[in-house]
């Protein structure tokens, strides 16, 4: 959840996608593909950024994706 962006945040990595939900109407308002296994995410209060570990079935790369609303 980011209080900044007032947003709550979901990873499937079945479906290899990031989830935005806007949580003053509890409505999915952005589906965003990250490919491999998008099982966590983290949200910055500060900056609204937020952070997505990259990986593969294989243990992936150590990269993270870094996201930035939309101004």
């Amino acid at each position: 959840y980011s209080s900044k962006n007032h947003q709550y945040y979901t990873g499937s990595a079945s479906l290899g996608a990031i989830f935005v939900i806007d949580a003053r109407t509890n409505k999915l308002i952005q589906k965003i593909s990250v490919g491999g296994h998008a099982h966590s995410v983290a949200a910055s209060d500060v900056t609204g950024k937020v952070f997505v570990p990259e990986g593969t079935g294989e243990g992936g790369c150590g990269c993270v994706a870094v996201f930035a609303p939309s101004m």
